[in-house]
């Protein structure tokens, strides 16, 4: 390859951007086209080139990949390691079944105080979502089972006082973290491999558009104010 400016032409750009592509993800070569047309851009102006050499090459296109769903086999097991009778059972079995059944963020689960969750006849969750912006999210009649049974072991917890929904096993609110490792945890137990939290929300809205059912609705519900994420999650 050239080492003057100069001396750089389309084919060596060509040549550059195929070896990355080989070599390194779409994404990546991506990435390194743009860096390029900057520089060469940059060069033009400064006087060092009278033209780019990328003039007319379009960029690599860049497909993003599936998003990582939770199968519903493996949601079974992860399930079934929470049937037991202690207080970190019935939690744990609780937060699970709401991550699925919601599509709800992380934080949004960490964050749930004893008073954003309604287990009457209308089951639903108040989320508090980004932006400050809250909803309300609706969950089904087993979800409501597993939270009702949460609700009696923890009025039973020496800080059943507290706020926050969620109690950690050092009596205080359970963080984001102490539910991924939760989740690492009863993975590894069920013989599955790792769910990330985020997964379940994948699965929710994969679940909700593979049934057909409004785009418009499942913005609401995911908290979306662009219809990126819906495009992005619709391409599985």
């Amino acid at each position: 390859m050239p080492r003057n400016l100069r001396n750089i032409g389309r084919e060596h750009v060509e040549a550059f951007i195929d070896d990355q592509l080989t070599r390194r993800s779409h994404a990546s070569a991506a990435v390194r086209f743009r860096s390029l047309q900057q520089f060469f851009r940059w060069a033009k102006e400064d006087g060092q080139i009278t033209a780019s050499p990328m003039a007319n090459i379009s960029p690599p296109s860049v497909t993003a990949p599936p998003v990582p769903i939770v199968k519903d086999d493996d949601f079974r097991l992860l399930l079934k390691t929470c049937e037991g009778k202690t207080f970190e059972d019935y939690r744990d079995a609780a937060i699970v079944s709401l991550l699925f059944d919601t599509g709800a963020r992380l934080s949004e689960i960490t964050n749930l105080r004893l008073s954003d969750v309604d287990t009457g006849d209308m089951p639903q969750i108040r989320v508090m979502g980004k932006g400050r912006r809250g909803r309300s999210v609706d969950y089904g009649v087993k979800t409501r089972k597993a939270l009702r049974n949460y609700e009696k072991a923890r009025s039973l917890h020496s800080l059943a006082n507290l706020d926050w929904l969620w109690l950690g096993s050092r009596g205080k609110q359970l963080t984001q973290s102490g539910i991924a490792q939760m989740l690492r945890r009863r993975c590894h137990a069920a013989g599955i491999p790792e769910l990330r939290p985020h997964m379940f929300r994948h699965s929710f809205a994969h679940s909700w558009l593979a049934s057909g059912r409004e785009e418009g609705d499942l913005m609401r519900l995911a908290g979306w104010s662009s219809r990126d994420m819906l495009q992005r999650y619709g391409a599985a």
